[in-house]
């Protein structure tokens, strides 16, 4: 590559190898700009959807602030999704991937909320790990009422959401959880 004489425009074009990576590069870049753009658009409409949750009346608001949710999914923008959500109900929030590996030690977790996308012994051994970590277990899913939910509560699942996450859903299914909890004698 040279520049010309009377220019600062260069006389050879660019390697293909460079213009492929540039224009991957920039597709990459487009796509960020765009998943900025619906995160944006997904936080107003979860900060619009909590207005129209309202607590229920033997709810403890002191004690919610309180609590810890460990995310466990694997999915990156899922985990966003549902950490905005949790943080805005003023849930403390722990992400981490499904097996819950890197999840601090003495961490103190009131309820997981688990990805299972299906039922099998890789996600019963991920029911069985989270069920370590907290009693309080809520399995995110589309498996239909049946025979595969079942064999989640014979595992120790306490609730169930499905995706997509609805905040209201989320927030009642959690209130139920805890509030449960904290009626059992200790």
């Amino acid at each position: 590559m040279r520049f010309g004489p009377c220019s600062d425009s260069l006389e050879d074009p660019a390697p293909p190898l460079l213009l492929s990576q540039l224009r991957t590069l920039t597709q990459w870049q487009h796509r960020a700009d765009v998943l900025g753009v619906q995160m944006a658009t997904l936080r107003q409409l979860i900060a619009r959807s909590f207005i129209l949750i309202e607590p229920d009346a033997p709810f403890d608001a002191d004690r919610l602030e309180l609590r810890t949710i460990a995310i466990a999914h694997d999915h990156p923008a899922l985990q966003s999704i549902a950490a905005e959500i949790l943080e805005g109900l003023n849930y403390r929030v722990i992400v981490t991937d499904s097996r819950m590996a890197d999840v601090p030690g003495g961490s103190v977790i009131d309820a997981i909320l688990l990805d299972v996308p299906l039922v099998n012994e890789e996600r019963l051994t991920c029911i069985r790990r989270a069920k370590q970590l907290s009693s309080q277990v809520v399995v995110v899913t589309s498996i239909p009422e049946g025979s595969g939910r079942q064999r989640l509560r014979d595992a120790g699942v306490v609730g169930f959401v499905a995706w997509p996450l609805d905040c209201g859903e989320l927030a009642a299914c959690l209130r139920g959880v805890l509030n449960a909890d904290l009626a059992r004698p200790t």
